[in-house]
């Protein structure tokens, strides 16, 4: 992801992936290895996030390495989007939340 200039199956992955989900899941995603300068694959990324808000989901939870412009990049896509984010500085504490938000709500993460 830090070098890519195109990602040719990006959506149709997804599409995928979000055929398998019900309403009311969540993703963890790692933007730790986000390309910063990924200007050229903005659309495909909003292309994206309207899927997964059209499918339902509850909450997605961004790690963000400190001090890197990261959060920036994906909140380009994320605000247009209106998609629940929350986010984080490490894997563990985002994993933490997630899990306790699942026994409190009964989604899937």
């Amino acid at each position: 992801m830090r070098t890519a200039k195109a990602l040719p199956h990006y959506r149709t992955d997804w599409e995928t992936a979000l055929a398998q989900v019900r309403p009311g899941f969540c993703i963890l995603t790692d933007m730790q290895v986000v390309n910063e300068n990924g200007g050229a694959l903005l659309d495909a990324f909003q292309a994206v996030e309207q899927l997964i808000v059209q499918r339902g989901v509850t909450l997605v939870a961004e790690v963000h390495f400190p001090g890197l412009p990261t959060r920036r990049h994906t909140d380009a896509v994320t605000t247009r989007q209106a998609m629940p984010v929350e986010y984080f500085l490490d894997i563990w504490d985002a994993t933490q939340f997630l899990d306790g938000l699942q026994l409190h709500t009964g989604t899937a993460a």
